[in-house]
């Protein structure tokens, strides 16, 4: 439902020109995620949630991956006499050298194979549980790997993970979608019971679980 800007009179659906005072009708903006945070309790209610699971996931990555991390990488610091690349007094130089690579590069993998199976399985991780959040197709088919791949990709590095929001914030996508979450079809919703219902009161969608 549409008003004129000028008049304030309701205008008929696809109307050029207020038909009460003849003032051109200004195509309105699609709303954007960025819109209603900017606007909605509940929208930020929803990513502060979103936000917290994401580092409470990030702690139980880092619990694990040290302890992988002891076992694989202990033999290789020992024999290279470095215990730990950034504890060094070459830190900045050290952050170039082919075992901190080898290190991001297993810290990335960890990460993304933590999120794509606990996701592919459970439709959440640990904690999206502990915060009540379920991740779901809207096409309402199963959560496959190569959509549970692709929508947490851009976790391996914070700036993909960084355009991957601001991607989805500023284009009119469904309430609560990441880019990643558009290209594949998914979403993040809260859960009551079994259903799982979108910020702002928007669709509810059942939850197989």
């Amino acid at each position: 439902m549409a008003f004129c800007a000028h008049c304030g009179r309701e205008l008929p659906a696809g109307a050029i020109f207020c038909p009460s005072c003849g003032t051109a009708v200004t195509p309105q903006r699609a709303e954007t995620e960025f819109d209603r945070l900017t606007k909605d309790s509940g929208t930020q209610e929803y990513w502060l949630r979103r936000v917290f699971a994401f580092v409470i996931d990030l702690l139980v990555v880092s619990v694990v991956e040290f302890f992988i991390a002891a076992v694989v990488f202990f033999p290789i610091f020992l024999a290279t006499g470095v215990l730990f690349p950034l504890a060094s007094l070459g830190f900045f130089l050290n952050l170039l050298s082919p075992l901190s690579l080898l290190l991001s590069g297993f810290t990335a993998l960890v990460l993304l194979t933590y999120f794509t199976l606990a996701e592919l399985t459970y439709q959440k991780t640990f904690g999206k549980a502990l915060l009540g959040l379920v991740v779901v197709t809207i096409d309402g088919t199963p959560l496959n790997i190569g959509r549970a791949f692709v929508r947490n990709v851009s976790k391996v590095y914070w700036l993909l993970l960084l355009l991957d929001l601001a991607a989805g914030f500023i284009t009119p996508l469904p309430a609560g979608q990441k880019f990643s979450d558009h290209l594949v079809n998914t979403n993040v919703f809260s859960t009551s019971g079994r259903e799982a219902s979108t910020v702002g009161g928007g669709p509810k969608k059942s939850v197989s679980r």
